[in-house]
This record gives structure tokens, sequence and C-alpha cells, in this order.
């Protein structure tokens, strides 16, 4: 999320980060105190999380989960369908694979991107429809919109090499 939409990605380790709301200053700001403090640190960024499968119930009170299935599970309850832009090609992966590439990476110095749809580029309607196959959801009402336009995807770097399979292998 330190990349606003214009320009346009995929977003490369070269380009400079300029988003401007609030929460991705907050990520640009940190990303500069690590470096600062610790210049042989990996900073990993990635895009929005997908489970491997849904968690276990969540205590009333308790926050709810910040990843893709818990916001799509929330917008269906609360709106009644899930707005899914045509014109969105997100950043996203599956959390036990981040983790695990996040793992190799912890001798690595230097800015990293993690994301499993570089390649595929599954554009947000795409990636809704064929999560609600995966996590068995028929009763979400996808809507098709041409609202948030933005090629959000995290190029790696020259000489890195995707570490995450791509989302048509694990959403196939």
């Amino acid at each position: 999320m330190v990349f606003n939409h214009k320009p346009d990605g995929p977003h490369g380790l070269d380009d400079t980060p300029n988003a401007v709301d609030d929460y991705a200053r907050a990520k640009i700001a940190a990303e500069d105190a690590v470096q600062c403090a610790h210049p042989s640190a990996s900073i990993v960024r990635i895009g929005w999380q997908i489970p491997r499968e849904e968690a276990g119930g969540f205590q009333p009170g308790q926050r709810p989960p910040n990843h893709m299935l818990a916001t799509l599970d929330r917008w269906q309850a609360e709106e009644g369908r899930i707005a899914a832009s045509r014109r969105w090609i997100p950043a996203c992966s599956f959390m036990d694979d981040t983790a695990q590439a996040m793992l190799d990476l912890l001798t690595q110095p230097g800015i990293h991107h993690l994301d499993s749809n570089i390649h595929t580029a599954w554009t947000f309607d795409t990636l809704a429809r064929a999560m609600q196959r995966y996590f068995r959801r028929p009763h979400w009402n996808i809507e098709v919109v041409d609202g948030y336009a933005h090629d959000q995807r995290l190029l790696p770097g020259p000489g890195q090499s995707l570490r995450l399979p791509g989302l048509s292998v694990r959403l196939s």
C-alpha cells in the first residue's frame, strides 16, 4: 500500500513510494525508519493476504481479521453484495506462502516484493469469483463494477525470483 494508483503499476522495487493516505504514509515512514536504523534489514512488501482455510469463529468484541476472505464475508453481510472492480488488479497471496517466503528472506537485506498475482494478473472480480468457489460461498452476490482502477501488483527486483505460487495454483 505504499504506491498510489498514479502512476499505475505493476510497481517495481525502484519505484518511489508515493501513496498519500495516512495508512500508507505510516508504512512509508516505517520503511524509512527501519532502513535508517538497520541498513542490512529485510523489508518485505506484501499484498492483501488470503487465508488457506477459514479460521475459527471470533468472539463478540474481538477485532475481526484483516484478510481478504473476512473482508469479502463482511461486505456480503453488511451490504448484501460484493462490489468487485474489473479495473483493479490487486497484489495478494496466501498467508502461508507469504510466511514461508518471509522466513526465506530474513537473511537477505533490502526491499523485497511478494505477490502471487504478479503473473496471473487476475482482476478483483475474477479473484472474488475464484475465492467464492474455493471457500464455498455460493451466497456471495458478486457485482462486477468499474470502480477502483489500479494495477497494484508488486514486481520482484532484478535477480529476484518469484517466491510464491501463482493464484491459479492455489485457486484452481
